[in-house]
């Protein structure tokens, strides 16, 4: 593993997963829906050294396109500092997906990506940094190929179809934006898995997980408060308790962790950017060459 990654693990170790979050210090994320497939979504917060930010995301799942903005306050800096997110909300993603499967000592384990998108394009990069080769990619029925000729260029990997691929695999990150009721992933098709890992969109994996295992966020109230429209399937509330993602332990099973976004982790992303700007640009070319292309 770089240096580089080491360095964001351990501020994500003392601020993603410690700092008490309640909506009196970072405000519920806001969603705003123009229509179905269009939304603006918008998070703030502080950090522990006193940098405050915001961060706006514009998401056109008909096009496949995301724009975000962050603007942030760094103590000692007398201006706003303004940074285009689209690619580090991407990597942001991709990150903290990383992170949790390093924590919890999985990344010699079988993973299966449900969704052949940017952010599991992106979270494949990362791993594959960290010598985590074995997994699979599961794209939708509809669109095998959307993104594939994209995912080559960064991975020798193949997007695939089947639930059926699922069923060796010990770990399970979803990130998707299908919503279709018949592509919910159950227990039946990935029986060995320890642990699932979604990225939003929770809503692909059946609430049977939630029902069977230790449910973690990195932002549990926030979670709770968007329950509805974060699960539509489910019937209820959460059966078991949710809770934050510091009590994730190496080795745990049945585990599920819920990334629903908070502005701590971009906000890291964000600092760590701007400082080791050279490292971005030379270990993410090929992603930024691949993430342009999706985006036409």
């Amino acid at each position: 593993m770089t240096t580089e990654l080491v360095q964001l693990f351990e501020q994500l170790f003392n601020e993603y997963d410690f700092m008490e979050k309640t909506p009196e210090n970072f405000p519920y994320k806001q969603s705003f829906l123009e229509n179905s497939g269009l939304y603006v979504n918008v998070l703030s917060g502080k950090l522990s050294d006193g940098t405050i930010g915001s961060k706006t995301v514009y998401v056109n799942e008909y096009e496949g396109l995301l724009d975000a903005e962050i603007v942030m306050k760094v103590p000692g800096i007398k201006h706003l500092k303004r940074l285009d997110a689209g690619f580090l909300t991407v990597f942001r993603s991709g990150l903290v997906a990383a992170y949790v499967l390093w924590k919890s000592k999985k990344l010699d384990k079988k993973i299966g990506f449900i969704g052949g998108g940017k952010i599991n394009l992106m979270t494949a990069q990362i791993l594959s940094m960290m010598g985590c080769t074995d997994f699979v990619l599961i794209g939708g029925r509809y669109n095998v190929a959307k993104n594939e000729q994209w995912f080559s260029m960064v991975s020798d990997r193949k997007i695939e179809t089947g639930f059926e691929k699922l069923k060796d695999c010990e770990v399970l990150v979803a990130c998707t934006n299908n919503n279709d009721k018949s592509d919910l992933i159950r227990i039946k098709h990935a029986p060995r898995a320890q642990m699932v890992i979604a990225q939003d969109g929770g809503y692909t994996l059946a609430s049977e997980w939630r029902n069977r295992n230790l449910n973690l966020s990195d932002y549990p109230k926030q979670l709770v408060h968007h329950f509805r429209e974060e699960f539509p399937y489910d019937r209820g509330r959460f059966k078991n308790q949710v809770y934050q993602i510091n009590l994730l332990r190496g080795d745990d099973n049945n585990i599920g962790v819920y990334l629903y976004g908070t502005i701590v982790a971009d906000l890291i992303a964000a600092k760590f950017y701007i400082e080791n700007r050279e490292w971005f640009d030379t270990v993410f070319e090929k992603y930024y060459d691949a993430l342009k292309r999706m985006e036409k």
